[in-house]
């Protein structure tokens, strides 16, 4: 969501969405029956929404994820630190994967499946790594894939890891 409460996406997932679709159509609703996925900065909301929340979803793939720090995002994406964060770094920090890691790493570490595909060639691949190494800082598991040469295009991550993605959501 956003800091002025404008934008609410996951509230609007988290709280509407999800509630919805159990109480819609035939799923196992509960963390069983829920994982996330995305490419980008997809990768990085379900990977958030994932680590707030890992009480509600089982496992989380992502591809080429876009994961910025507080310095990163400021310099890179200005717009969206503006409007989403109000340019407040406490207000990021709270919502970043990396805090909420430290903050959710025992209930990450015993419940949720991670998996992690990024290309040597794609832009994230630095970013990747980052939160790669603060899982291995936090005994986290996850499993990651490496695609050599890939760049941050999303069909030929679907090409060559999509059905494992899927799979990995059936493997806990």
């Amino acid at each position: 969501d956003s800091y002025d409460k404008t934008i609410l996406v996951e509230t609007t997932f988290i709280e509407e969405l999800i509630p919805f679709i159990d109480g819609n159509y035939r799923t196992i609703a509960n963390v069983k029956g829920r994982a996330l996925e995305g490419f980008s900065m997809g990768g990085n909301g379900a990977l958030k929404l994932s680590f707030k929340y890992p009480e509600l979803f089982s496992s989380v793939v992502t591809y080429g994820g876009s994961f910025h720090d507080l310095k990163s995002l400021s310099r890179n994406r200005p717009s969206v630190f503006e409007k989403m964060f109000g340019k407040s770094s406490d207000y990021y920090q709270k919502n970043s994967v990396y805090e909420l890691a430290r903050l959710n790493c025992s209930k990450i570490r015993n419940n949720l499946l991670i998996r992690m595909v990024v290309g040597t060639s794609d832009f994230t691949f630095q970013s990747n790594q980052k939160v790669l190494n603060l899982l291995d800082e936090l005994k986290i598991n996850y499993e990651k894939v490496i695609l050599d040469g890939l760049g941050h295009i999303v069909q030929p991550y679907y090409e060559a890891e999509g059905l494992n993605g899927f799979k990995y959501h059936f493997s806990k």
